[in-house]
């Protein structure tokens, strides 16, 4: 088993670092604020510093674990993006995917990142929300339609009504997200 090589002083310091990143991610995202491709550069760099850091002698099999997860966007020894992928290109997606996949490595059935996977489509539905026209929404966001939206490879089925007051519409969304329900609701002025 791989982390039994990572001595547990070692393990322990990467987990709580994984998850302080997966934090990070995760507070941003829950409020509205999708980073630029500058910042999710940024961020990058400083996680893998400090992931650099945090795995330095350990076996190669702990290395290449933590490496495969940046394989595509980021090349972990040089500290950059690949060469071939392109700043622009690379965003919080990327980031959610590399902290899977080191969750998925290092952080076995702690589940952080379904959170923040939850919390990137709940921003994706109001995002929609905002972007579609009043005289669209039935149409496009598939309103009480059995099937939903499709967001993100989630299925989301968004209804939406009249305040009791009569000043604003609530949206709610009930959405699959790996075998779990979860549920939202949205107030719009």
């Amino acid at each position: 088993f791989l982390l039994m090589e990572l001595q547990s002083p070692g393990l322990a310091q990467l987990q709580e670092y994984l998850r302080d990143a997966a934090h990070q991610v995760q507070r941003r995202l829950s409020q509205n604020d999708s980073p630029t491709p500058l910042q999710v550069q940024a961020f990058l760099k400083c996680l893998v510093k400090g992931l650099s850091k945090l795995v330095e002698g350990a076996p190669q099999q702990i290395l290449a674990g933590v490496r495969s997860a940046f394989r595509g966007f980021w090349d972990f020894d040089c500290n950059s993006v690949t060469s071939g992928a392109t700043l622009a290109v690379i965003g919080v997606q990327h980031v959610v995917y590399i902290l899977q996949k080191l969750e998925n490595t290092f952080l076995r059935g702690q589940q952080v990142m379904q959170t923040i996977q939850a919390e990137l489509i709940h921003q994706a539905i109001r995002k929609k929300i905002a972007e579609v026209p009043f005289h669209d929404h039935k149409r496009v966001l598939q309103l009480g339609k059995k099937g939903g939206l499709e967001l993100s490879g989630v299925e989301a089925r968004i209804s939406r009504r009249l305040a009791a007051d009569r000043s604003h519409h609530v949206f709610h969304w009930r959405m699959v997200l790996e075998r779990s329900e979860k549920n939202a609701s949205e107030r719009y002025m």
